[in-house]
């Protein structure tokens, strides 16, 4: 009998006895399931097993047992629930109970942390909004950034303890000019869907990241044998080895632009390879062919529900604050991909939507800023550096923005919206002659 039959038949004696003793023969219980004695006993020998009831039996004709049903129904869904969330059936235990939300965020809250199976180590942490773009090169949070890191490799990478520059893809690199560096890769690297990593891959991949300034230097990429790339350089840089080890140099598979949902799913070469991620979990494993030291945790869940951070009762968990859906959306958009992407309505591709509740979307919050190169000749002078200020303030910005959705970004005076600098009076000009509209 399987598992499923067992609840429906616990769930006919919940239904009929209700959670209480009661003394019955089992000739009753066979009549009111409708099966033999034989197979009534059987059931209840499973039933006892999973701790649902209680039964102490009597022998001898006549004699009455007594009978203890020790789960409700929402025990019995929590109970299964459990046991799914313990395989790793996240959405299957949350669809399980979806009609009773306010079982789902204790019971997921009861599985946060480190835990260890016999077969892995599993690390479980709670998160407020999905992570949808996992795609190096494209404009990322925090959280995001540091997860690629541990999806992709680049060439080289930052030893954050001392804060030195080190090997990751190449064992070793050379400067052979003032403007030419080559760099030695490392055999046998494969991605996360088996394919060997070639010097293909990473001529494809640092082509695409020469399209931003701080690579624009590079002039031409070229491969040296089967384990070994050369960059040649339109200008002496170096600190060329700490440049590739930032998030936009790390290597993708070369026709990663074909492989479907990729900044959902991402294919790299790092020591961890998502398995799931969808608007309640993604899922981090650890990856066995990995080049360098195999990750310590076998396992990372980040699991995804509103106020699964927060210790609270059942009525609290179904309070909402009361703020506009416009409110909490504008915080959202404030730190998404762009205005482009979410009017033609692909943002949600890419990146997390915005959470149930608005103040904890506080845990990221912040704004744009610039900061003027105080070695170019043009922002040297204050009155220049006013005259930016006042072309890039905020709400005259926010007039030139699509109406579609002006009404959701909120301009921060300073670096945060609840901070305020005072900056004195000074006369304001454009250290352009005739070139304001260019700007």
């Amino acid at each position: 009998m399987t598992s499923n039959r067992l609840e429906q038949q616990y769930l006919k004696l919940l239904n009929h006895f209700g959670e209480t003793s009661v003394s019955v023969t089992l000739q009753e219980l066979s009549d009111y399931l409708f099966c033999t004695k034989r197979h009534t006993r059987n059931l209840l020998i499973k039933m006892q097993e999973s701790g649902w009831i209680d039964w102490q039996g009597e022998f001898g004709r006549g004699k009455r047992s007594t009978l203890t049903l020790l789960s409700n129904k929402n025990q019995l869904l929590s109970k299964k629930a459990e046991n799914l969330i313990d395989k790793g059936r996240f959405n299957e235990a949350i669809d399980l109970l979806g009609s009773d939300k306010h079982l789902v965020a204790p019971l997921l809250r009861s599985k946060l942390g480190f835990s260890i199976n016999p077969d892995n180590q599993v690390l479980r942490v709670p998160y407020y909004r999905t992570m949808y773009n996992l795609y190096p090169g494209t404009p990322l949070r925090r959280s995001e950034r540091h997860l690629i890191r541990q999806i992709f490799s680049g060439l080289t990478r930052l030893k954050e303890e001392i804060g030195e520059v080190e090997g990751d893809l190449a064992h070793h690199w050379r400067q052979i000019s003032p403007s030419i560096w080559r760099f030695y890769i490392r055999p046998a690297v494969q991605f996360h869907d088996g394919r060997p990593l070639t010097c293909n891959d990473i001529v494809t991949s640092l082509n695409r990241a020469r399209k931003l300034a701080l690579f624009a230097h590079i002039e031409q990429i070229n491969i040296i044998g089967l384990h070994c790339v050369e960059f040649e350089l339109s200008a002496e840089d170096d600190n060329f080895p700490q440049l590739l080890a930032t998030a936009s140099a790390l290597i993708l598979p070369a026709n990663h632009d074909e492989i479907e949902h990729f900044a959902r799913s991402p294919i790299g070469t790092g020591p961890y390879q998502v398995i799931q991620n969808d608007e309640r979990r993604l899922c981090l494993k650890a990856f066995d062919s990995y080049f360098g030291f195999r990750a310590l945790l076998d396992q990372v869940d980040i699991l995804m529900w509103p106020n699964l951070t927060h210790q609270s009762d059942g009525a609290a968990e179904d309070t909402k604050l009361s703020l506009s859906s416009t409110e909490a959306n504008a915080t959202w958009l404030s730190s998404s991909l762009s205005d482009k992407e979410y009017i033609a309505g692909v943002a949600s591709d890419l990146t997390g939507g915005p959470s149930d509740l608005f103040e904890e979307m506080f845990l990221e919050q912040g704004g744009y800023f610039l900061l003027c190169d105080s070695q170019s000749d043009k922002w040297q002078q204050p009155e220049s550096r006013a005259w930016l200020q006042q072309i890039l303030n905020p709400y005259s910005i926010s007039q030139e923005l699509n109406p579609a959705i002006r009404y959701l970004w909120v301009p921060a005076t300073s670096l945060l919206p609840n901070w305020c600098h005072r900056i004195a009076p000074i006369h304001s000009a454009s250290p352009f002659r005739a070139q304001h509209q260019t700007l």
